[in-house]
Protein backbone atom coordinates (compact mmCIF):
# COMPACT_ATOMS: atom_id res chain seq x y z
CA UNK A 1 0.00 0.00 0.00
CA UNK A 2 1.25 3.45 -0.87
CA UNK A 3 1.15 6.46 1.40
CA UNK A 4 -1.90 8.67 1.03
CA UNK A 5 -1.47 11.62 -1.29
CA UNK A 6 -1.20 14.94 0.66
CA UNK A 7 -4.00 17.44 0.22
CA UNK A 8 -3.32 20.79 -1.43
CA UNK A 9 -3.96 22.76 1.82
CA UNK A 10 -1.39 20.63 3.61
CA UNK A 11 1.17 21.44 0.92
CA UNK A 12 0.52 25.16 1.19
CA UNK A 13 0.84 25.10 4.97
CA UNK A 14 4.04 23.11 4.70
CA UNK A 15 5.46 25.59 2.20
CA UNK A 16 4.52 28.61 4.35
CA UNK A 17 5.69 27.12 7.64
CA UNK A 18 9.33 28.26 7.26
CA UNK A 19 8.17 31.81 6.45
CA UNK A 20 5.79 31.87 9.41
CA UNK A 21 8.54 30.63 11.72
CA UNK A 22 10.95 33.23 10.37
CA UNK A 23 8.47 36.02 11.05
CA UNK A 24 7.77 34.72 14.53
CA UNK A 25 11.46 34.44 15.36
CA UNK A 26 12.57 37.79 13.92
CA UNK A 27 9.55 39.78 14.93
CA UNK A 28 6.82 41.46 13.00
CA UNK A 29 7.41 44.47 10.75
CA UNK A 30 7.68 47.73 12.70
CA UNK A 31 4.44 49.21 11.34
CA UNK A 32 2.45 46.18 12.44
CA UNK A 33 4.32 46.10 15.71
CA UNK A 34 3.91 49.73 16.70
CA UNK A 35 1.04 51.72 15.18
CA UNK A 36 2.00 54.68 17.39
CA UNK A 37 5.41 54.83 15.66
CA UNK A 38 3.68 55.00 12.29
CA UNK A 39 1.50 57.88 13.51
CA UNK A 40 4.52 59.68 14.93
CA UNK A 41 6.47 59.22 11.69
CA UNK A 42 3.54 60.62 9.69
CA UNK A 43 3.25 63.59 12.04
CA UNK A 44 6.97 64.31 11.78
CA UNK A 45 6.76 64.17 7.99
CA UNK A 46 3.80 66.56 8.02
CA UNK A 47 5.66 68.92 10.33
CA UNK A 48 8.66 68.86 8.02
CA UNK A 49 6.46 69.74 5.02
CA UNK A 50 4.84 72.67 6.84
CA UNK A 51 8.22 73.92 8.08
CA UNK A 52 9.76 73.67 4.61
CA UNK A 53 6.90 75.56 2.97
CA UNK A 54 7.04 78.26 5.65
CA UNK A 55 10.80 78.58 5.11
CA UNK A 56 10.34 78.85 1.34
CA UNK A 57 7.73 81.60 1.71
CA UNK A 58 9.83 83.55 4.24
CA UNK A 59 12.77 83.32 1.86
CA UNK A 60 10.63 84.49 -1.05
CA UNK A 61 9.43 87.53 0.93
CA UNK A 62 12.99 88.36 1.97
CA UNK A 63 14.28 88.13 -1.61
CA UNK A 64 11.40 90.34 -2.80
CA UNK A 65 12.22 92.92 -0.12
CA UNK A 66 15.89 92.94 -1.12
CA UNK A 67 14.94 93.28 -4.78
CA UNK A 68 12.66 96.23 -3.99
CA UNK A 69 15.33 97.92 -1.86
CA UNK A 70 17.84 97.54 -4.68
CA UNK A 71 15.42 98.90 -7.28
CA UNK A 72 14.51 101.86 -5.07
CA UNK A 73 18.20 102.59 -4.45
CA UNK A 74 18.78 102.58 -8.22
CA UNK A 75 15.84 104.96 -8.64
CA UNK A 76 17.17 107.34 -5.98
CA UNK A 77 20.62 107.18 -7.54
CA UNK A 78 19.14 107.95 -10.93
CA UNK A 79 17.30 110.96 -9.57
CA UNK A 80 20.28 112.30 -7.62
CA UNK A 81 23.01 111.88 -10.21
CA UNK A 82 22.09 111.17 -13.78
CA UNK A 83 18.54 112.28 -14.31
CA UNK A 84 18.16 109.90 -17.23
CA UNK A 85 15.24 110.33 -19.56
CA UNK A 86 13.32 108.15 -21.91
CA UNK A 87 13.90 104.40 -21.99
CA UNK A 88 16.55 104.34 -19.25
CA UNK A 89 14.28 106.18 -16.83
CA UNK A 90 11.31 103.99 -17.77
CA UNK A 91 13.38 100.82 -17.18
CA UNK A 92 14.31 101.91 -13.65
CA UNK A 93 10.73 102.89 -12.82
CA UNK A 94 9.43 99.58 -14.23
CA UNK A 95 11.95 97.69 -12.13
CA UNK A 96 10.67 99.43 -8.98
CA UNK A 97 7.05 98.68 -9.90
CA UNK A 98 7.81 95.04 -10.68
CA UNK A 99 9.62 94.67 -7.36
CA UNK A 100 6.67 96.20 -5.49
CA UNK A 101 4.26 93.78 -7.16
CA UNK A 102 6.55 90.80 -6.45
CA UNK A 103 6.77 91.78 -2.78
CA UNK A 104 3.01 92.24 -2.48
CA UNK A 105 2.46 88.84 -4.10
CA UNK A 106 4.99 87.12 -1.81
CA UNK A 107 3.46 88.72 1.29
CA UNK A 108 -0.05 87.75 0.14
CA UNK A 109 1.02 84.13 -0.40
CA UNK A 110 2.70 84.06 2.98
CA UNK A 111 -0.42 85.43 4.69
CA UNK A 112 -2.63 82.91 2.87
CA UNK A 113 -0.31 80.10 3.92
CA UNK A 114 -0.42 81.19 7.56
CA UNK A 115 -4.23 81.38 7.43
CA UNK A 116 -4.40 77.90 5.89
CA UNK A 117 -2.03 76.58 8.56
CA UNK A 118 -4.15 78.08 11.32
CA UNK A 119 -7.34 76.66 9.78
CA UNK A 120 -5.66 73.24 9.56
CA UNK A 121 -4.70 73.41 13.23
CA UNK A 122 -0.98 73.48 12.53
CA UNK A 123 0.98 74.41 15.67
CA UNK A 124 2.54 77.86 15.37
CA UNK A 125 5.92 76.38 16.33
CA UNK A 126 5.98 74.48 13.03
CA UNK A 127 5.98 77.78 11.13
CA UNK A 128 8.75 79.48 13.09
CA UNK A 129 12.29 79.92 11.90
CA UNK A 130 14.62 77.19 13.12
Amino acid sequence: MSAPRPRRGDLVRAALLPLILLIELTGRPAAAEDPDRTRIDAEEAMEARWRERARELRERVEIARERLASAEADYESMRAVNHPRGEAKRAVIDRVEDAKHALADAEQQSAAFEAAAEAAGVPALWLETD
